[in-house]
């Protein structure tokens, strides 16, 4: 038997070691560019002008003036930020759910190829929407969609 045929023994990679460590060097360098910016922000709403003018970013101020938090907040409409985000994320997620979640079901024979998405999530969100918003078309609309069960909604094409 060869001298390097241990069975017991794993094989010695090099370059796997020097691999780890780059990605972890890597992976803090990527850490550190998120977390400066916040922290030098952080400490500057903290400061006083003059703090703020003749002091490096990384100095901590003397005194924290938590105050700075209170005239941003009532002067710069933050409620009005927080709102529009809201918005945003909700259609956002809404959207993302009800397209994300489509399953599409392809047919194919000799002359057609038909395209069809299951419409259950669809007539979900029809339903809810028209319970909140208390708008007669929609209400119409959701009565006669709810009488569908297995909807398909797609299109058909032909040679």
């Amino acid at each position: 038997m060869a001298q390097n045929e241990n069975k017991d023994s794993k094989p010695l990679y090099i370059g796997s070691r020097v691999l780890n460590i780059i990605k972890y060097v890597f992976l803090i360098l990527c850490c550190l560019i998120v977390i400066v910016p916040i922290l030098v922000v952080l400490i500057g709403s903290l400061k006083t002008y003059k703090e703020l003018s003749n002091t490096t970013v990384f100095t901590l101020p003397e005194v924290p003036q938590w105050e700075n938090f209170k005239t941003a907040f009532f002067t710069q409409n933050i409620l009005l930020a927080f709102k529009n985000t809201a918005i945003i994320i909700v259609v956002s997620c809404v959207g993302s759910i009800i397209t994300g979640t489509m399953t599409a079901y392809v047919v194919v024979t000799n002359d057609q190829l038909s395209l069809l998405f299951n419409a259950d999530k669809l007539l979900d969100f029809l339903t809810k929407l028209s319970a909140v918003s208390k708008n007669t078309t929609l209400q119409a609309l959701n009565k006669l969609a709810s009488q569908y069960d297995g909807l398909m909604m797609g299109f058909e094409l032909k040679k």
